[in-house]
């Protein structure tokens, strides 16, 4: 379980189209399959400046050995 707070980007999505608040708790939840084929991802946000109740989703990922998964850097440059 990863629990984020503190987060400094004003918007759930990339897209800029799901505003979040300053107070905004991200509960994630990690799960590996008993064969390490697939993993499933869940994730609980809470923001109630943003949204009446708790927003849960999840998705199940397949694991890809053809694909490097490329650094995320969470913190944007100043220049943006």
């Amino acid at each position: 379980m990863v629990d984020t707070s503190l987060v400094n980007w004003p918007f759930l999505d990339t897209r800029g189209k799901i505003p979040i608040s300053e107070s905004v708790i991200m509960h994630e939840r990690f799960e590996l399959s008993e064969n390490g084929n697939q993993m499933t991802y869940e994730l609980a946000v809470t923001d109630p400046s943003s949204f009446t109740e708790t927003l849960n989703a999840s998705w199940l990922m397949d694991w890809r050995p053809d694909i490097e998964i490329q650094k995320y850097d969470c913190i944007l440059p100043e220049s943006q």
